[in-house]
C-alpha cells in the first residue's frame, strides 16, 4: 500500500475561453507543497488567451486535449480518460485552493483498499462584491445529498476505487451531473469521508 507522498493525483480543469480566471487556478496547484501531481485541461476550444496561459504555466506535468465537446459531463469524462492518478479530483478554471489543501488531503487515501470520496468546505466569493460565504460542506455528510446538495464537487476527491464503482459523468444530464454522479456513488455503497480544514 502506498503512503501518501507516493500517491499521485490527478486533477482535471475544465476550461472554455477562461483566460481570465485560470492563471488563479494554475497558481494555487503550484505552491501546494506536494509534488505528486499531474494537471489534465480539457479545453473546449478557446479563442481567448487561455492556452497560452496553459502552456506558459510552471506546472510539471500536463496533459491539454483542446477541441469541442459536448458539455461539462463529456469534457470531465475526457478528463478521466486521460488522468493516471490513485485519487482524482475536478477543479472548475475559474476555482483555486488554498495553501496546503492538498497536503492535507492526500493522506486520508492512503490507507484506504475501499472506494472513497473526500468532501470539504467551499468558500464562496461573490465576484462583485468580494464577500466571501463558508460552505462548510452543508456538515451533513452524504446524507445531505437526498435533501439537496450536500456539498460543491470543488472540494470533491475520490480515488480509482470509487470512479471503477461509480462509473463517468452521465452526458445526458446538462445540468447537475456532478450530483448525480455523488447520488450514484451514494446508493453504490462507496464511503465518503468528511476533510476537516478543507476549504478552496
Amino acid at each position: 500500500m502506498k503512503n501518501s507522498s507516493q500517491l499521485k493525483l490527478s486533477i482535471i480543469v475544465a476550461s472554455m475561453n477562461s483566460g481570465n480566471g485560470i492563471a488563479r487556478t494554475i497558481e494555487s496547484i503550484t505552491t501546494q507543497n506536494y509534488n505528486n501531481i499531474e494537471v489534465i485541461f480539457i479545453d473546449g476550444g478557446s479563442t481567448d488567451d487561455t492556452l497560452k496561459i496553459i502552456n506558459e504555466s510552471t506546472l510539471k506535468d500536463i496533459k491539454l486535449c483542446s477541441e469541442p465537446d459536448e458539455g461539462i459531463a463529456d469534457a470531465w469524462n475526457k478528463g478521466l480518460d486521460l488522468c493516471s492518478g490513485d485519487v482524482i479530483m475536478i477543479l472548475n478554471s475559474d476555482d483555486y485552493y488554498e495553501d496546503g489543501i492538498i497536503e492535507k488531503v492526500m493522506p486520508c487515501f492512503s490507507s484506504s483498499d475501499i472506494p472513497l470520496i473526500g468532501f470539504g468546505d467551499v468558500t464562496l466569493i461573490n465576484k462583485e462584491s468580494g464577500d466571501c460565504s463558508r460552505v462548510f460542506g452543508k456538515s451533513r455528510g452524504k446524507i445531505g445529498l437526498l435533501n439537496g446538495f450536500g456539498f460543491l464537487h470543488p472540494s470533491v476527491f475520490f480515488n480509482r476505487k470509487a470512479l471503477d464503482s461509480v462509473g463517468i459523468f452521465n452526458k445526458k444530464i446538462s445540468v447537475a451531473m456532478d450530483s448525480d454522479w455523488l447520488l450514484r456513488a451514494y446508493f453504490g455503497g462507496v464511503s465518503f469521508k468528511k476533510i476537516p480544514s478543507h476549504t478552496y
